[in-house]
């Protein structure tokens, strides 16, 4: 999926988490050595510690490292995973979690035949099950440009929430490790989570919520414990109001027969899980199984520019 940077996700269910690195070297990149790494901070943005090449486990099983491979030729690669349990972490007084990817040879990311990191929910900690298992990946993420250095997302462990990033921070020289650059990690962190919970931006969500009023006279919103809120337009009600109670309990559930949602031809979904009508305008973070054949799937971007005046 792609994400706008600044996007706020609640993470997946699930104890643990695995960063995963994976690359490939190729002949402009030589032996290649990439370093998957996370910082620790308190809610305070101190620094609590590491979990490295250099450190491989933080707080016992708080934070666990695979280990360092210092190259990865080709066809297979290699691979590296950080789990996080996110309990545990908590306990230690860890607040938040920034996952880093260093080009430890200083070697861009562009001259690799590969090279992608992500997010995986894992269903059981330690050993138990597939090291890699595409269906548990949250979020993938490839590492192009002429960049030495990814910082793609921090981790709120109290709020259990991740915040996406995609920040190239620029460095030079070798042998990078995450204890050399934690105050810049820090800064990176604090100030996008700063700025981005200010209020000052405005999020999908709003932006969903505007198109739904300005278009729908009835709106369905659906909450993360499955239950359903409905909406609908009052006889006066104008685009301003209608907008400014969706979402709140001023509902008017019990006043007609539940929405069909297989009818709706408008939806701004977290996850494309619902079986909507042929052709319907579809959002979703998460796209599964929808297809551009079936369905109308405006980007993020479409979201901001269909609110524009009308000229004239």
């Amino acid at each position: 999926m792609t994400l706008p940077r600044g996007s706020e996700l609640p993470l997946p269910e699930g104890r643990t988490l695995r960063l995963f690195l994976h690359w490939m070297e190729s002949a402009a990149s030589g032996r290649t050595d990439l370093d998957l790494s996370a910082a620790m901070y308190t809610a305070d943005w101190q620094h609590a510690g590491t979990c490295d090449y250099t450190s491989l486990r933080y707080a016992e099983t708080a934070a666990v490292h695979s280990g360092d491979l210092t190259s990865a030729p080709a066809p297979r690669g290699a691979a590296e995973f950080v789990d996080l349990d996110l309990e545990q972490l908590g306990a230690a007084g860890v607040r938040y979690i920034v996952a880093v990817v260093f080009a430890f040879s200083d070697v861009p990311f562009e001259d690799l035949a590969e090279a992608f990191a992500g997010l995986m929910a894992r269903d059981r900690p330690g050993t138990a099950g597939p090291v890699f298992d595409p269906r548990q990946v949250e979020q993938r993420f490839d590492l192009t440009g002429g960049a030495r250095v990814a910082v793609p997302v921090v981790i709120d462990v109290t709020g259990r929430t991740m915040r996406w990033l995609d920040v190239a921070q620029g460095v030079t020289g070798t042998h990078h490790a995450v204890h050399r650059h934690v105050d810049a990690l820090a800064t990176l962190g604090r100030g996008p989570t700063g700025l981005f919970t200010s209020g000052a931006r405005v999020g999908l969500g709003e932006l969903a919520t505007w198109q739904a009023a300005a278009r729908a006279s009835t709106v369905v919103v659906r909450h993360h414990d499955g239950s359903r809120s409905t909406y609908r337009r009052r006889d006066g009600e104008d685009t301003e109001a209608f907008a400014g109670r969706i979402g709140t309990p001023a509902t008017d559930d019990g006043s007609g027969p539940a929405p069909d949602l297989g009818r709706a031809r408008l939806a701004y979904l977290l996850r494309g899980d619902v079986l909507l009508a042929a052709q319907a305008e579809v959002y979703a973070l998460h796209p599964a199984g929808l297809e551009a054949g079936t369905a109308v799937l405006p980007a993020a971007s479409d979201l901001v520019t269909s609110l524009a005046p009308a000229s004239g």
